[in-house]
């Protein structure tokens, strides 16, 4: 693994500007999977931050900064289930409408995606227990603005 990859897995005191420096000190990092796993950096976000809960906001900022500046990223899928950023995103009991959000900007298409399952991001959102009602309807709204076939 790179670097940004093993800073990404700290279990606290992550800082997004240290991560925006070693991101614009080796951009490919973004797009390179940590050789164990072969999940790339977004993962690495997504999941820390569901095992830590909303004490981690640095993570949520980090994956929008990603999200802006190598919206590229946002199109790998996880080797396991096939998901994009859009889907794991969705299924997080942390997630806010803004990330989310963020990740439709980057990569309007994702919510168009089926992961391995045949299943859209919508489909994860509906599934998730652990979200407010409120910030479900949020999120919907963004979702639906983004494919309103969905």
């Amino acid at each position: 693994g790179l670097p940004l990859h093993y800073y990404l897995q700290r279990m606290s005191n992550t800082d997004l500007n240290t991560a925006k420096k070693m991101i614009d000190l080796h951009p490919d990092a973004l797009t390179t999977s940590y050789k164990y796993r072969e999940c790339f950096p977004m993962y690495v976000l997504i999941e820390k931050f569901n095992q830590n809960g909303a004490d981690c906001v640095a993570y949520w900022d980090i994956v929008q900064h990603i999200a802006k500046v190598n919206p590229s990223s946002l199109k790998y899928t996880d080797r396991e289930y096939g998901q994009l950023p859009l889907h794991q995103a969705c299924a997080s009991a942390h997630v806010t409408a803004a990330t989310i959000q963020s990740l439709v900007d980057g990569w309007p298409e994702s919510s168009r995606q089926m992961d391995g399952d045949g299943e859209l991001p919508i489909h994860c959102l509906c599934r998730n227990e652990g979200l407010s009602e409120a910030t479900k309807l949020d999120i919907l709204r963004i979702l639906l603005d983004a494919n309103p076939d969905s």
